[in-house]
């Protein structure tokens, strides 16, 4: 869930990548020898999801809006 809100809000794919390998003291625990794996695989999912990519693209529909009522 934080993936996808961080990349709804423009977050890039390395800074979610980061952020959710830092805070998580029990990830060598839980997923011992294959953290880096379970988090590419974690944000991958988080940034493909369709919500999060229709969430992205009404808000550049919302932005092309501007640009246009703005002229």
């Amino acid at each position: 869930m934080i993936c996808k809100n961080m990349a709804k809000h423009g977050y890039k794919s390395e800074q979610i990548h980061e952020t959710r390998e830092t805070p998580s003291p029990e990830l060598p625990i839980r997923q011992a020898g294959h953290e880096q794996d379970y988090c590419e695989k974690t944000v991958s999912a988080a940034v493909d999801s369709p919500d999060v990519r229709r969430h992205l693209e009404e808000k550049q529909h919302e932005r092309s809006r501007g640009m246009e009522v703005g002229r």
